[in-house]
């Protein structure tokens, strides 16, 4: 589950709309631009509850710190938070 922290404190910093429930390895976040979720492979929904549209990561075993960091956050600061 370090992971999962890690990709929401990531989120966190730079600001981006994001959340994760207790004890569960997926994030959930704002729906970045079509391009980004297609490019990065995101499940989309929507849900009037939580804002419109939202989009979640599910953080599995082989994901690394490397694989989360830079490139997608900075991805994410360009869709114009």
């Amino acid at each position: 589950m370090c992971n999962v922290s890690y990709l929401k404190q990531q989120l966190d910093k730079i600001g981006y709309p994001s959340w994760v429930n207790e004890y569960s390895n997926t994030v959930f976040m704002r729906c970045p631009s079509p391009e980004l979720a297609h490019k990065y492979q995101l499940a989309q929904d929507e849900d009037a509850r939580f804002g419109g549209k939202l989009a979640h990561v599910v953080v599995i075993q082989h994901f690394t710190e490397e694989a989360i960091d830079l490139e997608h956050m900075r991805n994410l600061v360009f869709v114009g938070i």
